[in-house]
């Protein structure tokens, strides 16, 4: 289960120099494309938003020197993007994969590019996150299949350390903003 709280941030400089304070490790730096897909039908933001338990967003993604990953996120509590439940598998052809869901009845309708800066703390990981068209970012996120109060208390902490009160925290995954803003636009109506 991935637990994770998000906030929008200022700048990065201000972050990365927390960070280090906190000594913080600084894993790596990567860019991503994410391909998120829905059901055929779909025509709009509001008929593939994730909010009741069980479902689901399905996303193809690529990421520098690696190979390619399909993931399923199921949401486990209603309209909360502070946990998911998520299966992943990695695979070689993005274009075929592309075609298999097609055939079962999936359409991308959103694309993400975005460049992640990725630290550890503890067991939590930061990762600071440069989105085309949108503002930055940090995600905060532990995987644990139990404990979650006390996960998400220790990452509350985290946030008070670098700065983030709770008031300045994002309760929909930036992902789910980033969709209500540019789902079912071309790339290029969605990089303006």
């Amino acid at each position: 289960m991935e637990i994770e709280i998000r906030a929008f941030i200022k700048n990065f400089s201000s972050i990365k120099a927390k960070l280090k304070k906190l000594r913080c490790k600084r894993l790596s730096k990567t860019s991503i494309i994410d391909i998120w897909f829905c059901k055929q039908e779909a025509k709009s933001f509001n008929e593939i938003k994730m909010d009741s338990v069980g479902s689901t967003g399905i996303r193809i993604r690529k990421e520098n020197g690696k190979l390619a990953e399909l993931n399923v996120k199921t949401i486990t509590r209603v309209n909360d993007h502070n946990v998911f439940e998520e299966l992943q598998t990695d695979f070689k052809n993005i274009e075929e994969m592309k075609k298999i869901l097609g055939r079962l009845g999936y359409k991308p309708f959103c694309v993400i590019k975005k460049k992640r800066e990725i630290f550890q703390f503890d067991e939590m990981k930061i990762n600071l996150e440069d989105i085309k068209g949108f503002p930055p970012c940090l995600e905060v996120e532990i995987i644990a299949e139990k404990e979650y109060n006390s996960k998400l208390d220790k990452i509350k902490k985290l946030l008070l350390d670098l700065g983030i009160s709770e008031k300045d925290q994002i309760e929909k995954s930036i992902t789910a903003l980033y969709m209500e803003k540019y789902a079912f636009k071309t790339e290029k109506e969605s990089q303006n």
